[in-house]
């Protein structure tokens, strides 16, 4: 690498970093969070445990009633099934002009069907903020948008980082001196290059997600034929929980994530399902059903699609802690905390080195 080269690339990643600080700070912070949601919520919520044998014997349907009764004007979004043995099932209704909850939570324990615990809503805030600045689709296009500036600033850290071989010791080795921002230069250069190789994957993944919809159009890449739901005379709908059952026979060894309802029909569209299990899945399977039948018209099956569909498929795992179960988990939170200390040193080495300078100008530094 030339020396002009170089400086370009110093400079770039130096700029790069003092626009995009305040956003990578939010964003490792709620990236962190997000890894870690599972665990959050079992340890904050105070329901007692619910064994899997009392979630087997819960009617959801009669949660779903419920919630028509409650709030007839709402409209279901989905239904995720509990996060841990102390977790309820929650229940997204789509935005109300009304301000009504779009939130709720069904205890199988229980029975009952309340607005979700306060950590729940906050966490379902967090997720909207880290994907989409909750404010939909937009929010989505900007994030998108700078991870494409966090990849730049990864990369480029990377190459102002990159040693010869003989010198690869030497590129971790950090010296402290007082009265110097040596130390703290290399302090950032070496957490800089563990935390770039950590978030390299994760970044690129997010920026993938963010714009599947056009690249998948521009690739050609298709999903799974879905046949449409032919209403018969009789138009009777088949219970959510019968429905869930018709999915979990196509792949019996996989754990059911959530059901999704047609928003114009508000009958049960499909159902997810994890490929592995909670806490290890790559791309999910998905079930397609009619409502009065209970006929499948649609599988995906995450071990057989093809290969476009598979490399976006992978896109949720990888960013996600799906992916590669704890270690993944693992890797998310410190390539968060990376991002967060780089974010915040990046910013100050620039501001002592600026007043260094400065101080040099003065006549007092003469």
């Amino acid at each position: 690498m030339s020396p002009q080269f170089k400086q370009w690339i110093r400079s770039f990643h130096k700029w790069l970093g003092l626009l995009l600080g305040l956003y990578l700070v939010f964003q490792s912070l709620t990236g962190c969070l997000l890894a870690y949601r599972p665990q959050l919520e079992a340890m904050l919520h105070t329901a007692q445990p619910v064994s899997a044998a009392e979630r087997a014997d819960f009617p959801l349907q009669q949660a779903i009633n419920r919630v028509r009764q409650l709030h007839p004007d709402a409209r279901i979004d989905r239904i995720y099934y509990p996060l841990s043995e102390h977790s309820p099932y929650l229940i997204h209704l789509s935005p109300r002009d009304d301000g009504g909850p779009v939130l709720l939570a069904a205890h199988a324990g229980s029975g009952k069907v309340v607005i979700a615990p306060a950590f729940s809503r906050f966490m379902e805030w967090v997720f909207d903020l880290h994907h989409e600045l909750a404010v939909g689709k937009t929010g989505t296009t900007v994030v998108g948008t700078l991870g494409i500036g966090l990849l730049l600033s990864l990369i480029s850290g990377l190459l102002l980082w990159w040693p010869r071989l003989r010198n690869l010791a030497a590129s971790f080795r950090i010296k402290f001196r007082p009265a110097s921002v040596r130390g703290l230069y290399d302090l950032h250069r070496v957490v800089g290059s563990i935390t770039a190789v950590l978030m390299l994957a994760s970044a690129l993944s997010g920026v993938l997600l963010a714009f599947a919809g056009p690249l998948r159009a521009q690739f050609g890449v298709t999903g799974a034929v879905v046949a449409q739901v032919q209403v018969p005379a009789q138009a009777t709908t088949l219970e959510a929980d019968r429905l869930a059952a018709v999915a979990q026979r196509e792949f019996p060894q996989s754990e059911l994530r959530d059901l999704r309802f047609n928003a114009t029909s508000q009958q049960l569209d499909s159902v997810t399902l994890f490929r592995q299990g909670r806490n290890q899945s790559g791309p999910f399977h998905r079930v397609w059903l009619n409502p009065y039948s209970g006929q499948p018209r649609g599988v995906s099956d995450g071990r057989t699609l093809s290969a476009g569909s598979a490399f976006f498929a992978w896109m949720y795992p990888i960013h996600t802690q799906f992916g590669l179960g704890q270690p993944g988990r693992l890797a998310v939170l410190l390539g968060g905390l990376g991002v967060l200390f780089m974010s915040v040193t990046g910013p100050l080495l620039w501001w002592r080195k600026r007043r260094a300078r400065q101080a040099r100008r003065s006549p007092a530094g003469r």
